[in-house]
């Protein structure tokens, strides 16, 4: 772990350039000690209280100083492992997506994962990441924000939009890479179609007969969503849609009139427009395989309507 910084806010907010990296950001980075084939860049952004608001890195390797030179594409495979599998960290629920830059590859990845602050609370923790090289250097950019709203949303356009020089050129990432895809988790076995990360439940703990349980909310205006995972010791007994959300804790929704019932599409148990209560319905993506049982629950007012499976849904 790097030592951090307090960063200071650029009074103009114009790209910084690390190596032939160049970065939009508003934040000033201190270079941390060289090693024999890396060198890298950290800010630690803070309030006024002194509380850690974003946590921003930059490393540079040397890829001519390695005894064996990962391929373009390697680097970015390196990279989405590394950050699903970092210490410290769970339940990381990420989209992983490639571009290119200057005809190599590059990923980003944004989503969210659980971490511990100071006293060792559960808090929920914003992510977006990329990696990409040049024929000599590999760069990645890790930028972790404990708030939604325009923090991440500014990391996000920082991140996505890196740029390369060579020479007296400057290369742009081929596309922008936005918020909706497939978010998954290490080792689960469905895909999560989102609109945007989710915020992980720092409240939620398994149930009996469960090693593992992961709820991550959306709140948009109109509706909200959550995505469960739970994780079982063994292949859990539950085959039935019914069964499947009853291991889940909603098991009253299914006394709802009328009764709910299930379409099984692609192999997703798929409930539509449940009646949770008198002013309020849903709908259920639900299916298991393995130790794991995986749900996409999105609910809204009853007088409103909801996001389609386009939007929101459990795919396989």
């Amino acid at each position: 772990m790097f030592p951090f910084v307090f960063a200071l806010v650029l009074a103009q907010n114009s790209p910084q350039q690390f190596g032939d990296l160049l970065i939009q950001t508003a934040y000033e980075f201190k270079a941390q000690p060289e090693q024999s084939n890396f060198r890298a860049w950290v800010a630690e952004v803070k309030t006024a209280s002194g509380a850690v608001t974003q946590i921003i890195s930059i490393v540079e390797t040397d890829l001519t100083k390695l005894e064996n030179k990962p391929t373009p594409q390697l680097i970015c495979d390196l990279h989405d492992r590394a950050n699903r599998t970092r210490q410290g960290f769970s339940g990381q629920l990420f989209k992983t997506e490639l571009t290119e830059i200057n005809g190599l590859p590059m990923v980003v990845l944004v989503g969210s994962a659980l971490t511990r602050d100071v006293a060792q609370r559960p808090i929920n923790t914003y992510h977006v990441s990329a990696a990409l090289s040049t024929e000599s250097k590999a760069y990645e950019i890790t930028w972790l924000t404990y708030n939604g709203g325009d923090d991440y949303t500014n990391a996000i356009k920082a991140v996505r939009s890196v740029q390369l020089k060579s020479d007296s050129i400057t290369h742009t990432p081929k596309a922008l890479v936005g918020t909706v895809g497939p978010y998954t988790l290490l080792g689960a076995p469905f895909k999560f179609l989102l609109n945007k990360p989710a915020s992980a439940n720092t409240e939620v703990r398994p149930s009996d007969g469960q090693t593992g349980r992961y709820i991550g909310s959306i709140s948009e205006p109109g509706w909200y969503a959550t995505a469960e995972i739970a994780l079982y010791s063994d292949n859990p007994s539950q085959i039935t849609a019914e069964s499947l959300l009853t291991a889940l804790g909603y098991q009253e929704w299914l006394k709802s009139e009328p009764k709910p019932i299930a379409k099984l599409i692609d192999g997703i148990h798929v409930f539509e427009n449940v009646k949770v209560s008198d002013k309020r319905h849903a709908r259920i993506d639900i299916a298991t395989q393995g130790k794991f049982i995986c749900a996409v629950i999105v609910s809204a007012d009853s007088d409103k309507p909801l996001p389609d499976r386009k939007t929101i849904a459990l795919l396989p």
